[in-house]
């Protein structure tokens, strides 16, 4: 009688192992089935969880009509494979000739049973709601990308095989995307520390030129004032109504413009202080200094017409997290992150298989002491 261990995984899984294999020193990794197919096949117990020592005996076979060979092959999904009889009077099966340790399928009570768990198996999908994708490997959309997702981050290189039952504990899912945010985070942090001063720099430089152009324009307007109010007392039409009515006009077009030169600027200026924040995020547009784009305003007080500043001037541009939120440039490390924490995570799964006493702590002291992948 074949002898199993088993663990009980996610999503009403099993993983089987041959107890002979194990004490041999060998993975004796069979296969993973539902919980019935286990119970049905393998006599699986059932319990909440089993752990991979605990071993549990398979009911007893019903006895052959013909006596078990020796050794032999047999073919099976379109494969040669090759057996030997095993320690515990069943048969153990390799997928070449030589036998020898790395060639190891698996075990079974006898050649038929081994033929029929080589033989390819038509898949049991999950029942749907309704509708349903025929090329869905478990029914349910949800749980094809998680698994997709899974392989994804979990395939190894070409020649190299995982365990299927070899997991990592969240903590050291953390530390290594924790490791790849530390890898990437200099050269993104580079980034972010370059906008704020260049934008402060185009700032200063546009409000320069924006009072600047306002103060010319005031000088202009004075100086015409001036010279339309002497011209007036050489010719005496000093209190005429229409001087009076040319001066206002010159007045509300002078306050025209100078609205008309804010409204440009402040638009500049908000513009390139939203595309700042577009890339660096809103918690990163603390450090912007925006330009202040204060008013102008034209009066004919005095004996040449009088320009006051109107203050204000920086309310053209308020941080808005709900449109520009985390940014471009943190969202892109964030995306990068990610992937390269799968990556991590592929390696230390190669690393734990090689050395199954590897423990979260050898791998916090490689990622302090940077050694992780030398």
């Amino acid at each position: 009688m074949a002898k199993y261990t088993f663990q009980q995984g996610a999503g009403g899984m099993v993983s089987v192992f041959d107890a002979n294999e194990q004490a041999q020193g060998r993975t004796g990794y069979v296969a993973t089935v539902p919980v019935a197919q286990a119970q049905s096949q393998y006599g699986y117990g059932g319990g909440t969880s089993y752990a991979p020592t605990r071993v549990e005996q398979q009911a007893t076979p019903t006895p052959q009509s013909t006596p078990q060979a020796s050794s032999g092959s047999f073919t099976a999904n379109g494969k040669t494979y090759y057996y030997r009889p095993s320690d515990s009077g069943g048969v153990w099966v390799y997928d070449n000739p030589s036998m020898s340790g790395n060639a190891f399928v698996g075990s079974a009570d006898n050649v038929a049973a081994a033929q029929t768990k080589l033989a390819p198996q038509a898949p049991q999908p999950t029942p749907q709601s309704g509708g349903g994708n025929p090329n869905s490997k478990t029914g349910n959309a949800d749980l094809d990308a998680m698994g997709n997702a899974i392989i994804k981050a979990t395939t190894p290189p070409p020649g190299q095989t995982i365990n299927p039952n070899l997991q990592l504990d969240p903590q050291s899912v953390q530390a290594l995307f924790d490791y790849a945010k530390t890898q990437l985070h200099p050269q993104f942090q580079q980034q972010l520390n370059a906008i704020a001063p260049d934008l402060n720099r185009a700032m200063a430089g546009m409000q320069i030129k924006y009072d600047t152009e306002q103060k010319n324009a005031a000088l202009a307007f004075r100086n015409s004032i001036a010279s339309s109010r002497e011209n007036a007392a050489e010719s005496g039409t000093t209190f005429s109504g229409l001087r009076g009515l040319n001066e206002q006009n010159a007045v509300d077009v002078q306050n025209r413009n100078f609205a008309n030169l804010q409204a440009q600027t402040q638009l500049q200026a908000g513009n390139l202080a939203r595309e700042a924040e577009r890339q660096v995020g809103t918690a990163n547009a603390g450090g912007f200094q925006p330009a202040t784009i204060g008013g102008y305003n034209a009066s004919l007080g005095g004996a040449r017409g009088t320009v006051d500043t109107t203050g204000g001037g920086t309310g053209y541009y308020t941080p808005n997290a709900s449109l520009y939120g985390m940014g471009q440039i943190p969202l892109t490390e964030q995306t990068q992150a990610q992937q390269l924490s799968q990556q991590e995570q592929t390696r230390e799964l190669q690393r734990r298989q090689l050395n199954p006493t590897r423990t979260l702590a050898d791998l916090t002291g490689q990622i302090s002491g940077n050694t992780l992948n030398t």
